[in-house]
């Protein structure tokens, strides 16, 4: 299991402060982090499922929004789901499946942290 650090992007945030307000900043971080809307249930689900093609494209569009959000852990976690699906003949699925789950846990941990206290 990869450890993430670092799961945010404290020069994405800075970044993001000069053209938004807190309010609209914690707004896009709750937005972010709802399980449907960004994706994180389906790509979750189709890890669980072994849909490669599936957890590819969502992996994709997630990590173009983290990237954007400043979520650096869930950015570097989804380089490496297209890597791992791409490359490896059998995928780990499961151990995939269960790394996003404590990815994500750590990332809005953190990121509620930040944008609460900033």
């Amino acid at each position: 299991m990869i450890s993430y650090m670092h799961y945010i992007n404290l020069q994405q945030i800075d970044k993001l402060r000069q053209f938004m307000s807190q309010a609209q900043l914690l707004g896009m971080i709750k937005n972010f982090f709802d399980p449907i809307s960004s994706g994180k249930d389906s790509l979750s689900q189709s890890l669980m499922s072994h849909d490669v093609d599936s957890a590819l494209k969502i992996a994709h569009f997630i990590k173009g929004s983290s990237s954007f959000m400043g979520m650096q852990g869930i950015y570097d976690f989804c380089v490496r789901i297209e890597t791992e699906l791409k490359l490896k003949k059998d995928p780990p699925f499961e151990q995939l499946q269960l790394e996003l789950e404590s990815v994500w846990i750590g990332s809005e941990a953190e990121a509620n942290n930040i944008y609460s206290t900033k």
